[in-house]
């Protein structure tokens, strides 16, 4: 993608939720249908000044099942996920980013300690 700008993209999105963004060909309101709130998903900021945000809250919603051979794949997802969350952070080419991340399994670990 030439030129391709993911903050000006997550800009546009908060400011025009309605937009489909060409580039990435996905439009930016949620799977729901509804515009995600800034205030839900970016902090440290003033105003609709989204740009001087110094927080970006991301989440991923995976489907939890009682049917353990449903949960498979769920749980091969949340390893994969924790995996490349280590190696990203452990990347010496993101030492300017503070990442913090949580699993549903991560959690019951540590409550568990």
């Amino acid at each position: 993608m030439k030129n391709f700008n993911l903050f000006c993209v997550l800009f546009s999105c908060h400011r025009y939720p309605a937009l489909f963004d060409e580039k990435l060909q996905v439009p930016c309101l949620a799977a729901y249908g509804k515009p995600i709130d800034p205030d839900m998903t970016l902090a440290g900021f003033t105003g609709d000044a989204y740009h001087n945000a110094t927080t970006m809250i991301i989440t991923f919603v995976v489907n939890n099942y009682q049917d353990q051979s449903k949960m498979a794949k769920v749980m091969a997802w949340e390893k994969s996920f924790v995996e490349y969350m280590k190696a990203y952070i452990n990347d010496s080419s993101h030492a300017n980013l503070t990442i913090h991340y949580s699993t549903p399994k991560n959690v019951q670990h540590k409550l568990r300690v």
